[in-house]
């Protein structure tokens, strides 16, 4: 706004408007820079024509997964084509996975750099830390192998086989692909993963007193 025409010697403001998603960036003139705000004045002297210059605007945001589990840094509006530094950093008790897009693991460090080219919604994955008490052999509880292909075994054993626990597998973006409760009593049971693509998942073997024990599962055909 503020094209037109002026007197020779009044004073002229001409002021850039952005659309929703673009910002300014700067007014031209035969290629010079004249102003980085939007709005420029200026003593009319001649004739003008200057040019205001746009550049797209997206939108970075981060989910935290499980929602307590930590924070994350450099969410927010970047200049299409500007570096953007997102770094996650783990709650007590707990670490970093991944950062994950849709069913994409990105990267499995804490800090993710990438040049702004779009909107993005992506997520940072950790798992809480678990504690094993002393009188309680890790062999009693695991899931193998990992990376595993089609199936997945479970092994309780021990003073473990007398509980009873419910197995559920949700994939990078939090989304639920199986609950399952376990027969107890059984020293190995089996779980089909044949259907479920390649990924990383985060599986989960809850016993009947609530405590969760949580691991990293890769999944690879």
């Amino acid at each position: 706004m503020g094209s037109g025409y002026y007197a020779s010697g009044t004073s002229a403001e001409v002021r850039a408007l952005p659309n929703e998603g673009w910002s300014f960036l700067h007014w031209t003139e035969n290629g010079n820079v004249l102003s980085t705000q939007p709005g420029y004045s200026f003593v009319v002297d001649r004739n003008r024509t200057m040019i205001a210059r746009f550049v797209k605007v997206h939108q970075i945001q981060a989910v935290i997964y499980p929602a307590d589990a930590g924070m994350v840094t450099g969410e927010g509006q970047y200049s299409d084509g500007t570096p953007v530094e997102l770094l996650a950093i783990p709650a007590l008790e707990y670490e970093f996975l991944a950062w994950t897009e849709d069913v994409d693991t990105l990267t499995h460090q804490p800090l993710f750099v990438f040049m702004a080219s779009g909107d993005r919604n992506l997520t940072a994955c950790f798992q809480r830390i678990i504690s094993i008490p002393g009188d309680l052999p890790v062999e009693e509880l695991s899931i193998y192998p990992n990376p595993c292909r089609d199936q997945l075994f479970i092994a309780i054993r021990g003073s473990m086989q007398s509980e009873r626990f419910s197995f559920s597998l949700t994939n990078s973006s939090g989304i639920l692909i199986i609950n399952q409760s376990l027969s107890s009593g059984i020293t190995e049971q089996v779980m089909d993963l044949g259907s479920i693509p390649n990924g990383f998942y985060l599986a989960r073997l809850q016993d009947q007193n609530g405590t969760m024990h949580c691991y990293k599962l890769s999944i690879v055909k």
